[in-house]
């Protein structure tokens, strides 16, 4: 979540970990499940 809220998209995290957006995706997937508020506008 630390790097989320500094680069501030699923895209930025993706170029961050130098890892597919659609794997970010997915961790966003199980953090929104965890009650966090990463990847969607509210």
């Amino acid at each position: 979540m630390a790097a989320y809220r500094q680069v501030g998209s699923v895209s930025g995290l993706a170029d961050h970990f130098n890892v597919p957006r659609y794997t970010v995706q997915g961790w966003a997937r199980q953090l929104r499940k965890q009650g966090h508020a990463i990847g969607r506008v509210s």
